[in-house]
């Protein structure tokens, strides 16, 4: 995978996991301009100099940008994605679930993965929510 598709994927991640843990909307929103921002750029982000990294973006975003480019993660993401069971993520790769949704499921109904997930839907427990 190239790292503008990993740039891409963490990011939505990343978004997924702020409303998840009910991070302020503007963080979520720092980092969809940084994300816009990546989509614009006509050169792949990882061809770029530092120093035209550092001036596009801002102090925070351009360090989490060029760990990212170094290590195919960085640290908020990487503390994130650990409060937030894999199961729990997991629910988000299902059609018509977004992040909202799936944080009700998790923190108001207690469901951790997809098999609770399936077996409150078959009691019909879901439709309610």
């Amino acid at each position: 995978m190239s790292i503008d598709k990993i740039v891409i994927r963490n990011r939505l991640i990343i978004k997924q996991c702020f409303i998840l843990k009910t991070k302020t909307e503007i963080k979520i929103k720092a980092y969809q301009s940084a994300a816009i921002k990546v989509d614009k750029i006509p050169t792949p982000i990882r061809l770029l100099p530092v120093q035209e990294i550092e001036e596009t973006f801002t102090k925070a975003m351009a360090k989490n940008i060029l760990e990212l480019l170094a290590t195919e993660t960085f640290q908020e993401l990487a503390d994130l994605e650990s409060q937030v069971p894999v199961g729990v993520r997991s629910m988000l790769s299902i059609s018509g679930i977004g992040p909202k949704k799936v944080k009700i499921l998790w923190k108001e109904m207690g469901l951790e993965n997809l098999t609770a997930l399936r077996d409150s839907c078959s009691r019909g427990l879901v439709a309610q929510v």
